[in-house]
């Protein structure tokens, strides 16, 4: 897991839970603390979430789908050229894992993203799957909400764990409100 999810997370405690963030990555005495560059183990993040959802008394999956939501949002504004030419949450979302990760996969070849796939069946209705050797669903549904926020879309969107290990695999579906009924 590359190391700038590690730190937006420490921020995002810092911000969303009253400083927890520094109670979570103490400093260690060479004065170099997490780097937004090095790579991870994925369960550097599982323990980060753990012991923030044990100070903020809130659940694993809510402080992931959180910081999801956030994470997006820190996204948008640390990298606006995957930004640039999306009109709305559906249109951005129907390319992310073609462009975006794309181009994440030749600046960082050793990268493990998640796969996406997107089905676009009229102008305000997605279906996007998700799928992951790591238990991150709770992420991926902050990231699509986060997405939807960012862009001001009215869309419900609607999740449905697929089979496989828990928080590996899920289905997400975006529709325009109006067409939701």
């Amino acid at each position: 897991m590359r190391g700038i999810v590690l730190t937006e997370f420490v921020d995002f405690a810092d911000q969303a839970f009253a400083g927890a963030g520094s109670r979570l990555v103490p400093q260690p005495a060479n004065g170099r603390g997490l780097s937004p560059v090095a790579t991870y183990p994925e369960d550097r993040l599982r323990g980060l979430v753990r012991d923030l959802s044990a100070i903020a008394g809130r659940s694993e999956d809510e402080v992931l789908r959180h910081f999801g939501t956030h994470l997006f949002h820190r996204f948008a504004a640390i990298y606006p050229v995957f930004f640039e030419g999306a009109r709305d949450s559906i249109a951005f979302l129907a390319r992310v894992h073609e462009h975006v990760h794309g181009d994440l996969r030749r600046f960082h070849p050793d990268a493990e993203l998640p796969e996406l796939h997107c089905a676009r069946l009229a102008e305000k209705h997605l279906v996007l799957e998700y799928r992951s050797p790591r238990p991150f669903a709770d992420l991926a549904e902050g990231l699509v909400t986060g997405c939807v926020d960012y862009f001001g879309d009215d869309l419900e969107v609607a999740r449905e764990d697929l089979p496989g290990p828990p928080g590996c695999a899920a289905r997400f579906t975006l529709r325009g409100r109006a067409d939701a009924q």
